[in-house]
């Protein structure tokens, strides 16, 4: 079986090949102890399956959501020694959750410091990667919308990326 994991904010996604759940926790002080509630459940169904590849954001992401993603690796890697670790840029999963035609352009990533991951493509293809400035119409843009990334199943397309 092959697992991933991918947290956005407060939500956290978990996929295997065959099912994807979400979650939202409290806050984002509660990821780490929800995550592990929530990673249980989800494992209690696949039991007799053994997990062969771990698949989790490499980020960017917030410090709390690297933090946790790292400890799951390092004991997935400590307590299963056959399980293949593989990390996936954020901006990678993202740009392969829109549909192909729009592949193309910027993806920003919020810090929650006032600023903004972005990373520029074209054609599926990185060009540039820099941290921008906070401005105030895009922020309210993230506020006040619903970004497409909150209705994609960011955990497969991180499976999916990672073949």
């Amino acid at each position: 079986m092959i697992l991933s994991i991918f947290i956005r904010g407060t939500n956290c996604y978990i996929a295997n090949e065959s099912e994807e759940v979400r979650t939202q926790c409290d806050s984002i002080q509660n990821v780490s102890e929800d995550l592990i509630v929530f990673m249980q459940n989800f494992l209690e169904k696949f039991s007799s399956k053994i997990i062969e590849k771990l698949v989790i954001s490499s980020g960017p992401s917030s410090f709390t959501s690297m933090r946790v993603l790292n400890s799951i690796a390092k004991a997935f890697g400590l307590s299963l020694r056959n399980v293949k670790l593989v990390f996936i840029s954020s901006f990678r999963t993202y740009l392969f959750s829109l549909p192909p035609s729009i592949r193309s352009g910027t993806i920003a990533i919020s810090t929650m410091r006032e600023d903004f991951f972005c990373m520029d493509f074209l054609n599926k293809e990185l060009l540039n990667y820099r941290i921008s400035p906070f401005i105030k119409e895009v922020s309210d843009f993230f506020r006040d919308s619903d970004p497409i990334f909150d209705r994609a199943n960011l955990a497969s397309v991180q499976l999916k990326v990672a073949y």
